[in-house]
């Protein structure tokens, strides 16, 4: 399956095939539309982890009969990645994560605690979960507003 990728307006949607190979793919494009950005090194490797930890759990948590899609947004003051499961393969609330040490269950924990530091780094973010939208979809949005 090929990759696609289109630019109008402030936008860039894209699709991956539906593959924990293509979580990098996902990571390579957000972190070069945020090149001209003026982002420390950890800020920018936050992002990445962030990104990366979203797309995976796309890919992991999907039925694998769909790509996953990407739509990333900006302004002269805002940047924000939205990541979707179409398939909508995960279903629920994301359970408590009790013990760190476990294998799966720490994403979205994760990712809670970048956006934090993030936010504590001189940035403006905030993330959001929709694990069960009407569309049958699973959608993570992840913003940043430039302070």
């Amino acid at each position: 399956m090929e990759t696609t990728i289109s630019v109008s307006k402030g936008q860039l949607p894209f699709s991956v095939p539906n593959d924990p190979a293509n979580v990098a793919l996902v990571r390579d494009v957000v972190m070069a539309l945020l090149n001209h950005r003026c982002l420390s090194k950890e800020q920018r490797d936050d992002i990445k982890v962030l990104v990366g930890e979203a797309a995976a759990n796309a890919a992991e948590h999907s039925d694998g009969s769909s790509d996953v899609e990407c739509i990333a947004c900006w302004e002269s003051d805002s940047f924000q990645v939205q990541i979707i499961n179409p398939s909508n393969g995960f279903f629920g609330e994301v359970p408590p994560c009790e013990d760190l040490d476990e294998e799966h269950g720490r994403g979205c924990k994760m990712i809670e605690r970048i956006v934090s530091d993030l936010c504590s780094s001189g940035l403006r973010a905030q993330s959001k979960h929709d694990f069960n939208s009407e569309e049958g979809k699973t959608t993570f949005k992840f913003s940043l507003l430039w302070k």
